[in-house]
């Protein structure tokens, strides 16, 4: 009895795959909270609750003096915070006669639906920023209209005054906002586009003027009358560090029952506010 293999042994062994499936359901579900659109750090198995960056201003340039003299200047540093405090579970607790007699593994359903939906919460703390983006705001909220051309490049011009660099933006968009475009002809017809196929057949839409497009459900809609707060960010604009990336647990209370438990621990903030744009459109 001694050498059996009991469930306890063969936890470890039996959970490898889960993490793997909720961490590619989380990729298929999140399009936020992803390094190609904020700025993301692993910070697995260190022990601290705050990451801190410093922003340098920048500098200026001086008129040498006629005898080779030169200027000094302060350099002013601001200190930006992320705050690992975001942990988030999801859990199931599943009658062991119904894992004897049912045809589905619970387990790697579990594994599935928990990673998409952490995913999911993951991407609304983001989009949740739209607060914090104060400095370049384009569309009213008082009488949002639908999102159009202008608007989308209004907000490209915003992060271009700032010199901010061109590669490295994202367009997020609420599934209406997306689809409001797609009704311009210059977005969707074949001889607009220059595309083989228009967007109506093809269904992609993938780059807006360069910047890759990315839709979300999770892009807040607040206020009366509803505004969406659709986004255009730089990848430093926001900041995620993860210091617990999506992993399961498999439990077994002291009952006859299987439970499941996933759990992600990170934090994330608007580190440079004027890297990204606010576009308000009706809800």
């Amino acid at each position: 009895m001694a050498n059996e293999i009991t469930v306890t042994v063969a936890d470890s062994s039996i959970a490898e795959l889960w993490p793997a499936e909720a961490l590619r359901a989380r990729s298929s579900r999140s399009v936020l909270a992803k390094p190609e659109v904020v700025l993301f750090k692993m910070v697995e198995g260190k022990k601290l609750d705050t990451i801190r960056f410093t922003e340098l201003a920048e500098m200026s340039t001086n008129a040498v003096g006629a005898d080779g003299t030169v200027t000094n200047q302060a350099t002013t540093q601001t200190q930006r915070t992320i705050t690992l405090s975001e942990w988030r579970e999801v859990t199931w607790r599943v009658a062991n006669r119904v894992l004897e007699q049912s045809v589905l593994d619970y387990g790697m359903e579990f594994s599935k639906g928990a990673g998409a939906r952490l995913g999911e919460y993951m991407d609304a703390t983001i989009a949740d920023d739209h607060a914090s983006i104060t400095t370049n705001v384009e569309g009213s909220t008082t009488n949002p209209g639908a999102m159009s051309d202008d608007l989308a490049l209004a907000s490209i011009v915003d992060l271009d005054d700032l010199s901010v660099p061109a590669e490295d933006r994202t367009f997020a968009f609420r599934p209406k906002a997306k689809s409001e475009l797609l009704k311009l002809d210059k977005f969707s017809l074949a001889y607009a586009t220059g595309l083989q196929k228009g967007a109506q057949v093809s269904g992609l839409f993938g780059e807006l003027y360069g910047i890759k497009v990315v839709t979300s459900p999770e892009i807040v809609s607040t206020g009366t009358p509803a505004v969406l707060k659709n986004l255009l960010l730089h990848k430093q604009c926001i900041g995620l560090a993860m210091q617990k990336n999506i992993g399961i647990h498999r439990k077994d209370p002291p009952d006859l029952s299987t439970m499941w438990i996933a759990e992600v621990l990170y934090g994330e903030a608007v580190l440079r506010d004027n890297h990204g744009v606010v576009i308000n459109t009706r809800g």
